[in-house]
């Protein structure tokens, strides 16, 4: 096991990806969760599953490696920090699903493993491996993205297509949600993911200030030759104008457009309010306490050149009405801004 320090979170939720991968002797199958986060009340529920279709050594096992990248989380302040990295290896099989948490908060009996000692506990019993929660010893709260791979440090390094799915949730109050991993096929550079990034000038809707928090979730992307995702100081510069290319701002809910809005810079991962794009320490215009719609631009005026971004639009109630009517419960939503005219998943 190489080194383990810190990432960082206290949100109400994170999210995700998916793409492909080819049958090559010594190819690598690698996963990219691009945020993941960890509080005494959020746990990142990670589940990785090793295929093995039309394989010929489909029965040899080998090894998962894992690598964390993470800050400790004290809000927005956190976002201009660099992360540091967490990794280790894990044994996989084919057609193996583990399922961990990656803070640790869950399965501290069971070397990280989640669920399976309801059916047998061989494997948690007899297992060598390191605890499955690479994150476990990271000061909480944590926010950060996770690198799996079925690289091999042995003779081993044919294990099979890797899948991933995240699964978020505030235990403390029930709010959840998921995604699927981010998969690269094992062609070229092992985690290069410069496809994945979100599409720059997409249209995004607000909603009303006064019901909802609206936070814009941002991992930076590297994106210039060669391209390596395994770092934890890459950049991006999120902005928000009327229209691609146009004025900074935004339309409320009546087509009337208001020419306001700043750049906010995220290192590694991070989090970044709407409001605290769109608005001064005033807080909303009045016009603008309904919400409305904007374009999302990253890195389009003079950002930094080495990355784009993963984005993710996160939205949940702070009051308990909705549209003015009485409402009980948790809940939040998380929109996925996709890649410009490509697929999520191969």
């Amino acid at each position: 096991m190489l080194n383990q320090k810190k990432l960082a979170v206290a949100v109400t939720v994170a999210l995700g990806a998916s793409v492909g991968f080819t049958s090559s002797a010594q190819a690598v199958s690698s996963l990219f969760f691009p945020h993941v986060v960890g509080s005494q009340s959020v746990a990142s529920i990670i589940s990785v599953i090793n295929t093995a279709s039309n394989r010929v050594a489909w029965y040899t096992n080998g090894n998962l490696h894992q690598t964390l990248w993470t800050k400790s989380w004290v809000g927005e302040a956190s976002n201009a920090a660099a992360c540091e990295d967490y990794n280790q290896y894990v044994t996989t099989s084919f057609n193996d699903i583990t399922s961990f948490d990656v803070y640790g908060q869950f399965g501290q009996a069971t070397n990280g493993i989640l669920f399976e000692n309801r059916v047998t506990t061989d494997r948690v019993d007899n297992s060598n491996d390191p605890n499955w929660s690479v994150g476990i010893n990271t000061t909480l709260p944590q926010r950060g993205f996770l690198l799996v791979s079925n690289e091999d440090s042995s003779s081993i390094t044919d294990e099979g297509v890797l899948r991933g799915e995240a699964f978020i949730f505030e235990f403390g109050a029930g709010a959840t949600w998921g995604y699927q991993a981010a998969s690269r096929n094992p062609v070229g550079e092992n985690y290069d993911y410069a496809t994945a990034v979100s599409a720059d000038n997409a249209a995004i809707g607000i909603l009303p200030y006064d019901e909802f928090e609206t936070g814009l979730m941002v991992t930076p992307v590297d994106v210039v030759a060669p391209i390596d995702q395994n770092q934890g100081a890459l950049s991006s510069v999120i902005s928000l104008t009327q229209r691609p290319g146009g004025t900074r701002g935004f339309f409320d809910r009546d087509e009337n457009p208001f020419s306001i809005s700043r750049d906010r810079t995220v290192t590694c991962v991070g989090r970044v309010d709407v409001e605290d794009l769109l608005f001064s320490t005033n807080g909303a215009f009045g016009q603008f306490l309904d919400g409305g719609w904007t374009t999302l631009e990253i890195n389009a005026r003079g950002g930094e050149p080495d990355s784009n971004a993963i984005v993710f639009k996160l939205e949940y109630n702070m009051t308990d009405s909705f549209n003015g009517e009485a409402v009980t419960g948790v809940f939040n939503n998380a929109t996925h801004i996709l890649p410009a005219g490509g697929t999520w998943v191969q």
